[in-house]
């Protein structure tokens, strides 16, 4: 038989029995390669952010080291949701410069959205809510999460 190259298809999840499952297909496993992408570290994201041009083709703007800071700390080294962030502050430039509350608005938009999916979550997993209280209430005490 011949196989005939279709497309390239792109899947993103952090759902391990999701990509078990295409893995172990055995119509897929011959035709699909799979990349573990991790959260960067900081000096990986210091980096990455401090030579925007040359990692990423963005040469409306560079970031300060407060901006870069702010960023790592609100997004830690997840590369989709810093990408996400970068791309909404490409029209916002201006003379190479973005504004710190520019930047700041879109983490709290991105703040916003995560919120909404907790909140969603929740509703639809009421015994894993008080789960999220309980370890609220040892991060107060403790603060051993952050």
């Amino acid at each position: 038989t011949k196989e005939a190259h279709l497309c390239h298809v792109i899947i993103a999840s952090s759902d391990g029995y999701f990509m078990n499952r295409i893995y172990n297909d055995s119509k897929l496993t011959k035709t699909s390669d799979f990349f573990e992408v991790n959260y960067l570290s900081k000096k990986d994201v210091q980096y990455w952010l401090t030579h925007l041009e040359q990692e990423s083709g963005i040469s409306a703007f560079t970031l300060t080291d407060k901006q870069i800071e702010m960023i790592w700390k609100y997004l830690s080294g997840s590369m989709f949701d810093i990408s996400s962030v970068l791309a909404k502050l490409i029209p916002r430039a201006k003379n190479k410069c973005v504004e710190t509350k520019n930047i700041k608005k879109e983490i709290d938009r991105l703040i916003t959205i995560n919120c909404g999916k907790f909140e969603h979550y929740i509703q639809l997993h009421k015994q894993k809510f008080k789960l999220f209280q309980q370890i609220l209430i040892i991060h107060e005490k403790k603060n051993i999460f952050f």
